[in-house]
């Protein structure tokens, strides 16, 4: 398994992104904690230790990146492996595709800030990486099984 490029100057630096991620995506923590502990994969124990730190990373990186678009060619790149590599490791510990992972991180993200900010469900869906809210609704109530607004009024303050 090859090591993430970097893109920090310093350990600071890498801590300062996390407390600022923290802070912008509330309960963000409780998600990317999951991606660093152990704990049983789908795919049973066909999975090397080696495998498992990948896929850790890479999670670890995307919930970093949720406003980015991120590709599992891009992912792959980063990681020095190749697309199908980290689409089978991916699977094999997720047991999800790596773009279904992204958008149930997305949602998840997004569902915990509408419950916990006052945020426009239009700056929530750009947090998220969307541009388009119709296609933020879309794709929080395929997720969440309701749209954002009626989430907010069933589960938020």
């Amino acid at each position: 398994m090859g090591k993430v490029k970097t893109e920090y100057r310093s350990q600071n630096d890498k801590d300062d992104a996390h407390r600022i991620l923290y802070q912008v995506f509330p309960g963000i923590e409780i998600i990317y904690n999951f991606a660093h502990t152990d704990h049983c994969y789908p795919g049973g124990s066909n999975i090397s230790k080696a495998q498992a730190d990948l896929a850790k990373e890479a999670a670890a990186y995307l919930a970093c990146h949720m406003d980015e678009h991120v590709t599992v060619s891009e992912l792959s790149a980063r990681f020095y492996v190749s697309q199908t590599h980290m689409q089978n490791t991916f699977k094999g510990v997720y047991g999800v595709p790596v773009q279904s992972y992204i958008r149930i991180l997305k949602m998840q993200s997004a569902a915990l800030m509408l419950i916990h900010t006052d945020l426009p469900v239009l700056e929530i869906a750009s947090r998220c990486g969307y541009d388009n809210s119709s296609k933020f609704a879309h794709a929080f109530h395929k997720i969440m099984g309701e749209t954002p607004m009626e989430y907010r009024k069933m589960h938020g303050k």
